[in-house]
Parts: structure tokens; sequence; C-alpha cells
């Protein structure tokens, strides 16, 4: 038989073959002498077909080469395929039966097979010219950057994409009562919820028996990383060509215990069972019209008996089938053998745990119990460097060790974590949650092969069911039909799909572990750098000339020393560590024409890499807090920080800044920004010379003010009239409702940062941070009540540069513009003197600025302003800053020295209480 998984097809070339099990093979029907003949669909290829007929109605004539039509399914025009020419006819598997092979004579018929197979087991179909009609990827979850992923615009997109993939459209599931961006940090992919949240995977590229294409895979779970892990793991086999899968065996066990008098009486029962197995068997099956028994098997323990009863359970679980079977049985055979003394049966226990229902067990990983299914794939060692950051021989080698580790402990079977894939399409679909515990049972193998690794993934006891138990429930069923596993005849591809789920798994965990990334497991494939990306050998003479245009004519440039990096946003994006190329490059031009009679001139390259590499940075860093939900919380409310489209806000202020206010910007010589290579790169005036004072958090007083004076000019300009600049700028303005939806993220940070660093806070400055998160609407209305303008969002010394340091003319420029936003003007004030101010300034000192900027934001307005309504919405934005900028220092402080960052809590705890003693005076 095995001889015939090969066929010889008509180029001479073998093709693969694929053969169905017995209970789900699809049916056929063909024509012949005026009747109808069934049969089953045994086995395909690209040659042809294998079918079973039985001889009663069909009798094989040596002269018939043709069957010119024949049905799969149903007999139906769409599931026809013609022109079929008979290769040979051999004995089925029964005396009854005939084994008939067919190979194409139409050379259209092996796709028409795929597509009726699809619609057999229910696999999509999808169109791709659907796909690009609405601007969508056919093979890629739907995802749009600039939407905040828990959005509603962003779930509906993701809900589409579904609909077009599978031509179903979820019903019940998007049918939910909680607030989807609560769902950060524990589900990636939200597209709706069986009372949990449920995520998408993939879609992975399945070949096996009943699961043959790409399968949407949903997963539910409060595990963040776990559905992006998945992903990434089966975005790495699609690459390598899919994976293979094989369903082995289906076996459903009950085992009852029988207690007898001694142990003669157990003996000579056992052999009364055997004897008596076929009525047995025929009261067990009478209770069910799918469970079939197909063997008992005793096991005699002194004066007790316990019988493993073995049932195949269609497309079932079974376990509550098996009970009801087991238990006539039962009742059948203690009736008969009550009136036996030489029995001396005393009673029974219709389940004596030998079944391993619910528990992992060495039983059920050697014999199995459910289905047993495996998957294989292989993966080049190019794909494994690229984006695992390891090679074939590293994961090999890693496993081999890994596995000492697992016989050491004595685990059953060695993989990673299948139980992650099990728990959370059990959950997504109804399976008996329980059962997680036999059915993550499992076999890992990675070894090397040719140019990488053969994986194998082994699962001997998937209790799972496709009809019955909970997979009736309406969200659930739902599940199950986007992978076209709902219903009869989905069982052993529903056991497919999961044996390619855990395959995925383990390939992205294993790697992340070995390549001691796995906290950044998460992370999505398009996060991961391709050739094109930028490097520091591109920062030549060709890539200057090319930011600065026409504008100047650049012959010969020398890097030189820069100096320290005052913007800790590139500072820390310097910290990612993919690339030397984020950050600050400083050059000397020797220029072919003047420019404003100089021939040679210092530059500063700023190049900068997309905001999402920065927030990917910062939940990184959240993640060292140890708080499960704090990272994904941090990355859905990235907003509310000033991380979104931070790379182009800064280029799109040095373009649209109002002309008056351009005297404050540093000279601009080019910018520009690329999407495909991921990177912003502006080349602006070498301000080195110009810096602050070498202490920045140490300013004069004469430095202050000069810095209050253009706080000034920049607010008056847009004070309450910032309409014009607001529509340049993306995720510009921080409103109310970005701050409500973060509440939960800013309690835990500030909770988090107050036991990680007693000593910057005092109780009284932390009342009023209390204050300001549990008395939401107060704050609201002090912030609301003083008009916004355009802020620069990372206003202090940092920043700064003074022009004609030492002389009567001195003049600020302010430069790394990425976090401006339209806010309150206190915003500002409060970022400047909490870093400026001396250690050693009084509250007076302190206070005597404020109302010096009070002054001239009027005098730059020619207006009066309420004052006391200034000084409560900078209380108000006080303690929002904290929470918001303070606390995200505190976080980037665990991991990298913020110099300023005591210096700057003290400054904010006598700014609070400067403005506190001012307001109630």
């Amino acid at each position: 038989m095995q001889s015939r998984l090969q066929t010889v097809g008509r180029s001479g070339r073998k093709q693969s073959r694929k053969t169905f099990l017995p209970q789900q093979r699809p049916s056929i029907y063909f024509g012949h002498i005026h009747a109808i003949v069934r049969g089953y669909l045994v086995d395909y290829s690209a040659g042809g077909i294998g079918i079973e007929v039985n001889t009663e109605a069909w009798t094989y004539e040596p002269g018939q080469q043709i069957i010119e039509r024949l049905f799969i399914d149903t007999i139906e025009d769409h599931s026809v395929l013609s022109d079929l020419e008979i290769r040979y006819v051999v004995s089925g598997h029964t005396k009854q039966s005939l084994r008939i092979g067919l190979s194409y004579r139409n050379n259209d018929s092996a796709a028409k097979l795929q597509v009726i197979l699809h619609r057999v087991y229910g696999m999509p179909d999808p169109d791709p010219r659907v796909f690009e009609a609405v601007g969508m990827q056919m093979r890629r979850i739907h995802h749009d950057r600039s939407l905040h992923q828990y959005c509603k615009q962003a779930i509906d997109q993701r809900q589409q994409w579904l609909k077009l993939f599978t031509g179903k459209e979820l019903q019940h599931a998007p049918k939910y009562t909680f607030d989807a961006s609560t769902l950060a940090g524990n589900i990636e992919n939200f597209t709706g919820c069986v009372q949990i949240p449920v995520g998408i995977v993939g879609p992975i590229k399945v070949n096996g028996t009943y699961a043959d294409g790409y399968v949407p895979v949903p997963i539910a779970t409060t595990e963040g990383a776990l559905v992006s892990s998945i992903s990434r793991g089966a975005a790495i086999c699609n690459i390598a060509g899919g994976i293979q899968t094989q369903v082995l065996r289906q076996v459903m066990r009950r085992a009852p215990i029988f207690y007898f008098r001694d142990m003669t009486g157990a003996y000579s029962f056992a052999g009364w069972v055997q004897a008596n197995y076929a009525t047995i068997k025929t009261i067990a099956e009478s209770s069910s019209r799918i469970a079939k028994l197909q063997s008992i098997e005793p096991f005699i323990f002194g004066s007790t008996v316990h019988l493993s009863f073995n049932y195949q359970t269609g497309d079932a679980s079974g376990q509550n089938m098996t009970t009801a079977c087991t238990y006539l049985a039962c009742d059948f055979i203690a009736k008969q053998i009550a009136g036996d003394p030489s029995l001396g049966f005393e009673r029974y226990l219709l389940e004596g745990n030998m079944s391993g229902d619910k528990k992992a067990n060495q039983s059920n990983f050697t014999h199995g119990r459910g289905i047993a299914v495996q998957a294989q794939a292989h993966i080049p060692d190019a794909l494994l460097r690229r984006f695992l950051r390891t090679s074939a021989k590293d994961l090999a080698r890693a496993w081999q060790e890994v596995c000492v580790s697992s016989c050491q402990v004595g685990m059953q079977g060695t993989n990673v974590n299948v139980a992650n894939v099990i728990a959370g399409i059990f959950t997504a679909t109804g399976q008996d949650i329980a059962s997680v515990h036999e059915s993550s049972l499992g076999i890992l193998q990675v070894r090397e092969e040719g140019n990488g690794i053969l994986i194998t993934a082994y699962l001997p006891s998937l209790v799972i069911g496709t009809v019955g138990g909970g997979t009736g429930l309406e969200s659930q069923r739902e599940w199950l039909d986007i992978m076209g596993c709902a219903g009869p005849r989905r069982v052993f591809k529903f056991a497919e799909v999961i044996a390619a789920a855990c395959l995925s798994l383990e390939l992205s965990t294993g790697g992340a572990l070995l390549a001691h990334e796995f906290v950044h497991a998460h992370e999505a494939l398009g996060r991961n750098r391709t050739s094109k990306a930028l490097k520091r050998a591109d920062l030549d003479l060709t890539f200057i000339q090319n930011l600065v245009g026409k504008r100047l004519a650049v012959k010969e440039m020398w890097p030189q020393d820069m100096v320290e990096n005052h913007g800790l946003t590139t500072k820390v994006s310097g910290q990612d560590g993919r690339s030397d190329v984020y950050g600050l490059h400083r050059y000397q031009l020797q220029l072919k024409h003047p420019f404003r009679d100089r021939t040679d001139m210092s530059v500063v390259l700023k190049v900068k890499s997309p905001s999402e590499d920065l927030i990917a940075l910062g939940v990184d860093i959240a993640k060292l807090t140890g708080a499960d939900d704090l990272p994904g919380m941090l990355e859905a409310n990235a907003g509310l920080f000033g991380f979104s489209h931070n790379d182009l806000r800064e280029n799109l202020i040095y373009t649209h800044l109002a002309e008056p206010l351009r005297a404050y910007l540093p000279e601009i010589y080019g910018w520009h920004r690329d999407e495909q290579r991921g990177y912003s790169a502006i080349l602006m005036e070498d301000l080195s010379a110009s810096l602050g004072h070498p202490k920045i958090d140490d300013w004069s007083g004469d430095q202050i003010e000069l810095a209050l004076r253009a706080a000034a000019d920049l607010h008056a300009h847009y004070f309450d009239n910032y309409q014009e600049i607001a529509s340049h700028l993306p995720a510009a303005e921080l409103d109310w409702v970005d701050i409500e939806r973060a509440q939960s993220l800013l309690k835990q940070l500030a909770s988090y940062n107050k036991k990680r660093f007693t000593e910057f806070f005092e109780e009284s400055f932390c009342d009023s941070i209390k204050s300001y998160l549990f008395d939401c609407d107060r704050w609201h209305q002090a912030l609301m009540a003083f008009p916004k303008t355009l802020c620069h969002g990372d206003f202090n010394p940092r920043n700064m540069a003074i022009k004609g340091q030492g002389t009567g003319d001195q003049h600020l420029v302010v430069f790394d513009w990425e976090l401006a936003r339209i806010m309150n003007p206190s915003w500002d004030l409060i970022d400047l003197l909490s870093l400026a101010v001396p250690e050693e300034s009084s509250e007076a000192e302190i206070y005597a600025h404020i109302e010096s900027y009070f002054d001239l934001l009027q005098a730059a307005l020619e207006q009066t302003l309420d004052k006391q309504a200034f000084l409560r919405n900078m209380h108000a934005n006080l303690c929002l800053w904290t929470l918001i900028r303070g606390n995200l220092y505190l976080l980037v402080h665990n991991v990298l020295p913020v110099v300023f960052i005591k210096h700057q809590f003290a400054n904010l705890i006598k700014l609070e209480r400067v403005i506190g003693h001012a307001l109630h005076s």
C-alpha cells in the first residue's frame, strides 16, 4: 500500500499523493448502466484521484477506459470532474470493494478538484481582485497604521477583511459590552469576543489532507504578545512554503472499574468480556448514532478489573457521548454477571480514572486520547537569520539541550508552549477547557536538514470536536466557521489547523528565547528592518547632497565629534540597538560655491526612526516593570505621550511655522522622510557653540527670562487660534478624551513609580496627583477654562541654544520639535521651570518667573488675562505633566539613567507648592 502513496504522472515525475482517513472520505457518484454508483474519494494528487466503490454497484469491464462525469460530495454541476481515464483497478480494503485509479485527461481537472475540496472542507477561496478593489491584502490581516488598533474603525476593517477572505460575515462575535481600548496588552488583532478577547492569527498556510490553504485562526487569550508571536511564526512558515500536517488516528476512551470478591473472579470476568464483546459493542453503540466502539482492553489488578472502552466519535470530542455509551454497556454487563456465583461480582464504578480524562498522563501521551496529529515545516537558514536572528545550527543544537532538561524534570513530551495555542483555540471555539491538560501533550523536534531546519510537532491527544458541547454556542460556532471547521466532517481539518498553529508558536518562541529576545517576541514582522534599511555607510556625500537639493553644492564632507545629545527622545531611540544610524551626526562641509560668503560650514544631521519604533521601545521598557498589562496599555495610549507621528511632526513645524516665529528655529538646509526605508532626516545648522549653560538644569536668571520671552511670543501667535498650524500636524491636539481613556494607565504608572522611586515624592505632592486621578471633572474644568496654543512639548534647556552668549544681543533658538502639541501654554512653562531653575532657588524666585511669563504673555497678546484661571490651569497641567511626562522619564530611568530626574522632581514639588499658595492667598 505504501507504494501507492506516490504515483507517476504523464510527465514521468513523482507527485505527492494525499490520502483521506476512512472516517472522513468525501463521497463520489458516477453513472453506470442506468444506475448511480456511490463510493468514496480515497486519495488524490496533481495527476489523478483514487476512489473506492462497492463491487455490487459497479463491475469493471476491461474495455471500459473512461468515466465521463464523476461527482464529488453532491450531484451538482459545480462538483463534477469530467473525462477521467481508468489507470488501474485493484481490490479494496474489503472483499466487497474495488480500488480504482483515475488520471486526468482534462488539464483543468486538478485545479477543479481543489475548488471542490475547498468547498467540501470549508476552505475559503477568496478572489484577490476583491481585496485590491478595497485596498486590502488577501494574505495579511488588514492593519492601518494611522489608526489606533483598538478603535472601532480598525476593528471594522479587520472584520471586513475576514468577510472578504471567508465569504462569511460575523454576526454575533462583534457584539460586546466592554471598551475595546482596555484590551491593550492582552491581545492583538482584536476582532470580536467569546466573553474574553479574541485575536486573529495568520492566516497560516496549511498543507494538509483536510486543511489545504490559508486559514485565519482565532485565539482567545488575555496574555499579551501571544497572538503576535504565533503570527510571526506563521509568517515565517508561510514564506517557507507552509506547514505540512497529517491526522494519524482518533480514539476516545472511558475506563470503568468492576469489583469482585477475589482475583479468580476478576480473571474470569476479563475472559467473559472478550467472549461477549460483540453484544457489548451493540449495547454501547445503541445510545449514539455516531460513537463506534473499537475495542475493550481489560487490566486486572487484584480483585478489580479496569475496562478501557475505546471509541471513535466522529466530529464530536465524545466525552459525554462515550460516558452514556459506557454506562449502558456497564449496566448490561452488571445485570448479566450479577447471578454468576463463580465471578463474585460486587459493584462497578463508571470511571476509574484510567481513561486519563482531563489529566496529562503517560497513557494518553503514548496511545492517544482524542485525535493524534502532526505538523512539519522546513525553514531555510536565511529566514531564521532574518526574522529570528538565529541560525539553523544554533536552533537545532539548543533544542537537543532542551530535551535533556525535559527528561531531567520528567516532562511528558518536549515542547515550548503548546498549551498557549491549545487554550486560546479551545476557549474561542467552545471546546472543553479542562481538556487543555491532556491536549497540550506534545513532542517537538528540531533538526538540521539541507540549508535549514526541519521542525516537527506531534500532538497525540487532541480532545476536540466541531459538533456538540460548546461548539453550538453562537459566537463559538462563528469562530469555528471562520476557519471552515464548524459542523460535521470538519474535526480532522480542525486538528490539522491546531497543529499548524502550535508549530508556528513553537518556532517563534523558541527562536526568541535562543536569540535572547523573549521580551521582543511580540514584535510584528513589519518592524524588522529589510535589506533596504538605512545604514551608517549610506550617510555619504550623495545622501547629503540629495537632502539639500539645489540650495547647496557640497564638494566634500568630514565627520566631526558630536557634543552631548540633549534630546532625550533621540537619546532613548539610540538604545534600540538595531542601527547606529539614528541620532545626531555632525559634519564639516566644503562647498563648491560660497553660501553667505562661506565656502565651508558645520552642520548637524538628525536621523530618526519611525514613530512606531519609539513606541515599541517604550513598550519594551514598560515590560521591565513586571506589570503584565502596562506595556500594552502604554502602546494603546502612545498618542498621549506624543509618540505617534513624532518623526513627521518636527519636519512639518520647520515647514509650516508662521513666519514671525521662524527666528526661534534653527536654520534648516533640507529634510526628507522615507517610509519605505524607515527613516526621517533633517540637516540643520550646527548650534554646538550656542548651547545653553554647560549644566542644562542650572540656568541663570537671565537665560530663563530669555526663554520665557520666547515662550510668550510663540504661545501668543497661536493663542486660542491654532487651527491653521494644527491642520498640518498629525495627532497634534491632546484632548480630554485621550486623557480619560488613559486613566487606568496613568494610575498604574503613578502607583509603580511611587513605590519604585519614593525619594522623588512628597505626600502633599502625591495628594494632588491622586486628586487629579480621582476627581477628573474638576481638573477637566481647569484645563478647559484657559485657551490652548501651539506648545513645543519639550521646552527646556536640552532643546535650546542661545546665540550671542556674552553679548548684549542674545537670541534663543529652539530645536527638537517632535513632541509639539496643541496644549495650554502652561505646559511648556512647567517643562522649562522644572528643569532650568537652579536647585537652590527659593519658592519666591520660582513664583517670580511664573509672574514674569504671565506678564510677557499679556504684553504679547495685548490683552488682560484672568490670572486665577491661569494658575488653576497651570496647577492642573502640573499634575497632568507629572502623570504623563514625569512618569515616562521615571520608566526610562529604570534602564537608562536620566541625570536630571532628581532635580526635576524636586522643582515639580516646589512648583506645586508655589501654585497652591498663590491660589489660596
